[in-house]
C-alpha cells in the first residue's frame, strides 16, 4: 500500500516505512526534506507537489530505485550533486521553483525521458545536458533562457541544442568569485572553537578560498570584504565583542552574516556550552532584534556550510578604478589619467577624447574578442599615423587599467595591433582579467551608458531581452558600441514582471508586497530627478509590455512609450540601473540593492536633461547609491557645480595635444558663471560677444581718456559705450578706486588678453595680477 499524506497541514513527514516504494505528500507546509528520506531506499515513487519545500537533502541520492520524482510548485533554489545518482529516474518535474542553475550532474539521468523544468530562473543549461538521449519531453520555457521560435516541448533534441548554440559559455555557477574572507568564532569553551576552525578550514581547502580570523573590531579595514560571524551555543568573553564587530561592518559597509546554532547538532552535547546557555539566548534575542538581515540560524554542519557557500556565491566584490594609461589610442599619443573613488567627471570640447577614455576602460575590462562589438567600434580605438595611396597607416596601441578588488591591486593590459589598414584588429591580453569570471560574467556590477541610449520602439519585433541576471560583459558593450537601443524595453519587461508578480502573490493569499514597494521607489527617485511627479498605473498587456504611469500632466495616465523624449531617456537609463542593481545583488533587501558596490560610467550623462535636473542630479545619484563609482563626462557647468577639484578632469588641445589635467580650483561655490569663466570651460566671459567687444572697447578709451590721450571722435564714442552700457547694468564709474587702477593695468598687459590654455599659463597670468595688485597697494601706501 502507498502511503498517502496528501492535504494533510504537515510542516514535517512523520515516520515512513522502510520498505515503502510510493510516498505521496502532496498539497502541504513541508519547508525541507530531511535526511531520514535517504532511508526509504526501495521508494520508486516520490510525490511532493505544492508544499513550501527550499531545501532537497543530498541523501535523496541513496534512493536509486527512484523513477518518479515530482517537485513542481515549491521554492527549491538549488538541486544537490547527488541527484546524479537517480540513474533509475524517467520522469523529473521541477517546474514552479526558483531553480537558477542546474548541476553537471544533470547528464548522468540518462534514463530520463520526461523532464519538466518551467517557470525557474535558469540562466543557462550544463553542456552535460546532451547526455539525455532518451528525453521526449523537455517543458522548459518561463526561464532567462533563449528559446527557438518554433519552441515544442515534445522536441527536446533541438530545444536544447538551440539554447546551447545561443548562450554563452558560462561555467558552472556554483564557482566562487571571491578568494579571502574573514571570520569571529563567538565562543569561549576550547573544544568548541577548535572544532568550528576546523569547520572552516576544511571549507577554505575545499573551496579554495583563505578564511582570515577576527579577534577585534579593529581588524575590519578597507580591505575587509565579507564577513561571517559563528554563534555556537556558547559565548565570547568578551560578550560585547559580537555586537563591536556587527556594528563595525555596518560602520564601513561591509557585508556581513551572523550565523547561530538553532539546536543541538551533537547528542553527547560536545557541540553546546551549557554555562553560557543564558547568555547565548540573550544574544540570539538581540542579534534577532538588532541585526535581522543579516541573521541566519543553523541546525547541522552542513547547513551552515551550504549557507556559507551561497553568502559566497552571491558576493559581489567591491571594485575601484584607479588609473587609466593609453598609448596610440585615438587621439591620444600618451595619456595617464586617475579616478576619484566616488566620482570623476571628464569635461571638454567635442572631440576632444572624453569618450574614447569611458570607452577604453569598458574595453580594458571585457577584451575585445566578443562577437557582439562592432568592427567599427573597435576601429575607433587605432590611431592614424598617416594616409598614403588611398590607405590609411595605424600605430600599435595599448591601453592599461589598474584597479583594486577588496584592495588587492591588479591590472589589466591590452595590446591593439592593426593588420590589413586596419581591417583587422588583433585585441590580446597580455594578462586575465581578474573582474571577469566564467569568460563572460564579470565579479561585481560595472554598467555603461553610451551618448544614444534610451529611445526605442516597443513595437520592434527583433527586440531579443537581455536576460543576464548577473553582471556581465553585454552590462559594457553599449558604451563601446556607442549605441544602446533596447534598455528602456527592458525596463518596461522588468516593472510588468514586477507588477504581475505582485498580483501572483496577492491571489495567493501572500501579504508581502515587495515588488509593489519596489516599483513605487523606482518611480519616486525618477520623480525626484525630474522634479516631476510620475507615478505607476498598471500595466496593460505584456507582449510588448505597455506600462502606464500618472504624471502631472496626464492625471488619468499615460503609456510609458508616449511620455516626451527627455522624460523617456532619463527614464530608460535611470530605471534600467536600479534594475541591474536588483538582479545583481538578490541575497539584499530590493530597496538597500542600490547600497551595494558597483561602478557606473556615462558618456554625456546631461543628454536631453532639463538645466533643473542637472542642479541636483549629481548628489541625487550619490545619495541613492552611496557606494557607486561613478565615471561620466559632461558639457554641461550645472552638472559639475558641487564637485571637487579631485572629481573634475578637464580635456584641452593645444597645438593638436590633447592634455588632461585636474583644475586648480573647486567647481563647488563657483557658481555657473564662475565655472564657464574659468579654467573648466575657459570662456573669457558670460556676455555674447557683442556686448563684450563694447566693454573692451570702454575700457580702452577710458584708459586713453585717464592720460588725456581721446580725440572729439573718441570721447563721443565713450559717452555713446557709457550710456548703452547703462542700460544693461553696467555703471559708468567704478565706485572703488583701487579697483579701476587694476582695471586699467590689467588692460595695458598683453600677456592677460589671452585665455589661459593650461595650468602653466594660468600660473603665469596669476604672478603678473598678484604683481600689479602690489605695485597699486605700494603706491597707495606711499601717497
Amino acid at each position: 500500500m502507498p502511503t498517502i499524506l496528501n492535504k494533510q497541514g504537515l510542516t514535517s513527514l512523520p515516520k515512513i516505512p522502510l520498505a515503502e516504494v510510493h510516498l505521496h505528500a502532496e498539497y502541504n507546509q513541508l519547508s525541507e526534506i530531511p535526511d531520514s528520506i535517504g532511508s526509504l531506499v526501495n521508494l520508486n515513487r516520490l510525490y511532493l507537489r505544492n508544499n513550501k519545500i527550499k531545501i532537497l537533502s543530498k541523501e535523496i541520492g541513496n534512493l536509486k530505485k527512484l523513477q518518479l520524482l515530482l517537485l513542481g510548485n515549491n521554492q527549491i533554489d538549488n538541486l544537490p550533486l547527488e541527484i546524479g545518482n537517480l540513474t533509475s529516474l524517467t520522469q523529473l518535474r521541477i517546474e514552479n521553483n526558483k531553480l537558477s542553475d542546474l548541476p553537471s550532474e544533470i547528464g548522468l539521468l540518462t534514463n530520463l525521458t520526461h523532464l519538466f523544468l518551467e517557470n525557474n530562473q535558469l540562466n543557462y543549461l550544463p553542456e552535460e545536458i546532451k547526455k539525455l538521449t532518451k528525453l521526449v519531453h523537455l517543458s522548459i520555457n518561463g526561464n532567462n533562457l533563449k528559446l527557438p521560435e518554433d519552441y515544442a516541448p515534445n522536441n527536446p533534441k533541438k530545444t536544447i541544442e538551440y539554447i546551447l548554440q545561443h548562450q554563452d559559455n558560462l561555467s558552472a555557477k556554483n564557482s566562487l568569485i571571491t578568494d579571502k574572507a574573514y571570520y569571529f568564532i563567538n565562543a569561549s569553551k576550547e573544544n568548541i572553537t577548535e572544532n568550528y576552525k576546523k569547520l572552516v578550514k576544511d571549507f577554505s581547502i575545499l573551496n579554495s578560498i583563505e578564511f582570515i580570523p577576527i579577534i577585534s573590531e579593529e581588524e575590519i579595514n578597507k580591505d575587509t570584504n565579507i564577513v561571517f560571524i559563528i554563534c555556537p551555543i556558547d559565548a565570547h568573553t568578551d560578550t560585547s565583542l559580537l555586537n563591536k564587530i556587527a556594528k563595525q561592518c555596518k560602520k564601513m559597509g561591509k557585508r556581513f552574516f551572523i550565523f547561530i546554532q538553532d539546536q543541538f547538532i551533537e547528542t553527547d552535547f560536545n557541540s553546546a556550552n551549557l554555562d553560557n546557555w543564558n547568555t547565548f539566548q540573550k544574544t540570539k534575542a538581540l542579534v534577532n532584534k538588532d541585526f535581522s538581515n543579516e541573521f541566519n540560524p543553523f541546525s547541522s554542519y552542513e547547513e551552515l556550510n551550504n549557507l556559507t557557500f551561497e553568502a559566497l556565491k552571491q558576493h559581489k566584490p567591491n571594485i575601484k578604478l584607479e588609473k587609466l594609461t593609453l598609448e596610440n589610442i585615438g587621439h591620444f599619443d600618451n595619456l595617464e589619467i586617475t579616478f576619484d573613488d566616488e566620482i570623476t567627471c571628464l569635461i571638454g570640447e567635442n572631440g576632444s577624447g572624453k569618450s574614447t577614455i569611458l570607452k577604453s576602460i569598458a574595453l580594458a575590462i571585457i577584451g575585445g574578442n566578443h562577437k557582439n562589438i562592432q568592427e567599427s567600434a573597435k576601429r575607433s580605438f587605432l590611431k592614424i599615423l598617416g594616409f598614403d595611396n588611398d590607405k590609411f597607416t595605424y600605430q600599435n596601441g595599448l591601453i592599461k587599467l589598474d584597479y583594486t578588488i577588496d584592495g588587492k591591486e591588479n591590472s589589466n593590459e591590452i595590446i591593439l595591433v592593426p593588420n590589413d589598414n586596419g581591417n583587422d584588429i588583433n585585441f590580446s591580453a597580455t594578462n586575465e582579467s581578474k573582474i571577469i569570471y566564467n569568460n563572460y560574467n564579470l565579479k561585481s556590477l560595472v554598467i555603461g551608458f553610451p551618448q544614444e541610449r534610451g529611445i526605442d520602439n516597443n513595437s520592434n519585433s527583433n527586440f531579443i531581452q537581455s536576460k543576464n541576471t548577473q553582471p556581465h560583459i553585454n552590462d559594457l558593450i553599449p558604451l563601446i558600441n556607442g549605441s544602446d537601443e533596447f534598455r528602456l524595453r527592458s525596463f518596461s519587461d522588468w516593472i510588468a514582471n514586477l507588477y504581475f508578480d505582485s498580483i501572483k502573490k496577492n491571489e495567493g493569499g501572500d501579504s508581502s508586497y515587495s515588488e509593489r514597494v519596489l516599483i513605487e521607489t523606482v518611480f519616486s527617485v525618477i520623480s525626484n530627478i525630474t522634479k516631476k511627479e510620475i507615478k505607476f498605473k498598471t500595466v496593460t498587456k505584456v507582449a510588448p509590455p505597455d506600462v502606464w504611469v500618472f504624471t502631472n500632466d496626464a492625471p488619468n495616465g499615460i503609456p510609458l512609450s508616449l511620455i516626451s523624449q527627455g522624460f523617456r531617456m532619463m527614464i530608460g537609463w535611470i530605471g534600467h540601473l536600479m534594475q541591474r542593481f536588483v538582479d545583481t545583488f538578490p541575497l539584499s533587501n530590493p530597496i538597500s540593492a542600490f547600497q551595494e558596490n558597483a561602478i557606473v560610467i556615462i558618456d554625456e550623462v546631461d543628454i536631453s536633461m532639463h538645466p533643473l535636473w542637472q542642479v541636483s542630479f549629481i548628489e541625487i545619484l550619490r545619495e541613492i547609491f552611496p557606494k557607486t563609482q561613478f565615471i561620466c563626462s559632461t558639457h554641461d557647468p550645472l552638472i559639475i557645480g558641487g564637485l571637487l577639484k579631485s572629481q573634475v578632469r578637464i580635456f584641452n588641445e593645444t597645438d593638436g595635444n590633447i592634455n588632461v589635467f585636474e583644475p586648480d580650483i573647486d567647481p563647488k561655490g563657483l557658481g555657473v558663471a564662475g565655472i564657464l569663466t574659468s579654467e573648466f570651460f575657459g570662456l573669457p566671459s558670460i556676455l555674447d560677444k557683442k556686448t563684450l567687444e563694447d566693454l573692451q572697447e570702454k575700457r580702452r578709451l577710458q584708459i586713453l581718456f585717464k592720460d588725456d590721450k581721446l580725440d572729439d571722435d573718441q570721447k563721443k564714442k565713450l559717452i555713446v559705450l557709457e550710456d548703452k552700457l547703462e542700460k544693461y547694468g553696467f555703471t559708468k564709474y567704478q565706485r572703488d578706486p583701487l579697483y579701476q587702477k587694476f582695471i586699467f593695468a590689467f588692460m595695458q598687459r598683453e600677456e592677460l588678453k589671452k585665455n589661459p590654455i593650461n595650468s602653466v599659463e594660468k600660473g603665469i597670468q596669476d604672478k603678473i595680477m598678484v604683481d600689479i595688485l602690489d605695485e597699486i597697494l605700494n603706491e597707495e601706501r606711499k601717497s
